[in-house]
C-alpha cells in the first residue's frame, strides 16, 4: 500500500500494523500488535513508534515521545520534562485511592441490592401470610357455619322427639 489507510502483517515477524502509509510504509496515526499480545498506538514515522503508548505483553507500559522511550512505567509528561519518583507515588497513591473509591462503591451497591432483595422476600412473606390469614378465615367461618347447622339440627331432633313424646298415645 503507497499511500492511505490499510493494514499488513509481517509474515517474518508476525508483528500485525493497521494504520496510515505512506509511501509504503507504516507512517502517521497507527497500531502495531505483536505475537505475544504486545501493542503499540500512536503515531509512527517511518514504520518505528514515534509518539505513542506501548502496552506489552507482561504489563509494562512505555511511552515514546519524538521516538525516544521512558521507562518502564515512567510517564512522559505533556511538556516533555522528566516524570520524578514524587510524580509517580503521588499517582500511584491517587490511583489506589480511586481504587479503593471504586470497591467501596461497590460494596455499597452490593448491600443495596442485598437490603432491597430482603425488602422484596418481606413483601412477599406478608403476601402469603395475607392470602394464608384470608383462607384461615374462610375456613373458620365455614367451620362456624357448619357448627352451627349441627346444632340446629340436634335441637330440631331434640324438639322433634320432644313434640313426638308428649303427643297422647292413642286408645286400642
Amino acid at each position: 500500500l503507497p499511500h492511505g489507510k490499510g493494514s499488513v502483517q509481517y509474515l517474518d515477524s508476525g508483528i500485525k500494523y493497521q494504520g496510515e502509509f505512506v509511501d509504503g510504509q507504516p507512517h502517521g496515526r497507527g497500531t502495531l500488535t505483536w505475537p505475544d499480545g504486545s501493542n503499540y498506538d500512536g503515531i509512527l514515522a517511518n514504520g518505528a513508534p514515534k509518539d505513542g503508548k506501548m502496552i506489552k505483553a507482561d504489563g509494562q507500559v512505555r511511552y515514546f515521545s519524538d521516538g525516544a522511550s521512558s521507562d518502564p512505567f515512567a510517564r512522559v509528561p505533556s511538556d516533555h520534562s522528566e516524570a520524578t519518583s514524587e510524580d509517580l507515588e503521588r499517582e500511584y497513591l491517587e490511583a489506589m485511592a480511586e481504587l479503593e473509591s471504586a470497591r467501596q462503591a461497590a460494596q455499597d451497591a452490593r448491600e443495596e441490592a442485598e437490603d432491597v432483595e430482603a425488602e422484596i422476600e418481606k413483601e412477599r412473606a406478608d403476601e402469603e401470610l395475607a392470602a394464608f390469614a384470608t383462607t384461615l378465615q374462610q375456613t373458620k367461618t365455614q367451620l362456624n357455619a357448619d357448627q352451627v347447622q349441627r346444632k340446629l339440627e340436634k335441637v330440631r331432633e331434640t324438639l322433634s322427639i320432644t313434640i313426638e313424646s308428649s303427643k297422647p298415645i292413642a286408645d286400642t
